[in-house]
């Protein structure tokens, strides 16, 4: 599939099957956290799905489970691997986006780049103003509504 982002860039989105080999650079991470979105309030962007640079020494799979409990403090039950998100800009790069069972979330002393963790129901619980630019973005929210079938999440 193939969506414009806020600033006009091409961005595609490639469905993975379970059994692929995550190899992207960069991962996102849709969360459910009793049955609610756990987010990350990123201090420049705002509120947004955690996720984050996948580090030299480390498999996407690795920095998945990393980011989520830099940024909210969340620690994994299940994941899948949902596919490959690319943003074609000057420098394309792309993000492997996974959908995480978050078992608990643990109380950190620092959250890194963020104010650490929000809990919402569904997105239009988030004040515009206080979304990211990703929490608007068209491929994400597709992302969201192929969850809702898959996983019967509603994030409503």
């Amino acid at each position: 599939m193939i969506f414009t982002d806020h600033v006009g860039n091409k961005v595609m989105l490639e469905i993975k099957d379970k059994t692929d080999i995550p190899t992207s650079k960069h991962v996102l991470i849709i969360t459910n956290f009793k049955g609610n979105m756990l987010l990350t309030h990123n201090k420049i962007r705002g509120i947004e799905f955690p996720g984050g640079k996948v580090e030299h020494d480390e498999t996407p799979i690795e920095a998945m489970h990393r980011e989520l409990y830099e940024e909210t403090g969340g620690v994994v039950r299940n994941y899948e691997f949902i596919g490959t998100y690319t943003v074609y800009d000057q420098s394309p790069f792309s993000k492997d986006v996974f959908y995480v069972e978050v078992a608990h979330i643990d109380k950190r002393e620092d959250y890194l780049e963020t104010d650490g963790p929000v809990i919402a129901k569904a997105l239009n619980d988030i004040q515009t103003e206080d979304k990211s630019f990703l929490l608007k973005d068209n491929c994400i929210l597709y992302i969201l509504d192929t969850l809702k079938e898959r996983f019967d999440v509603h994030y409503e």
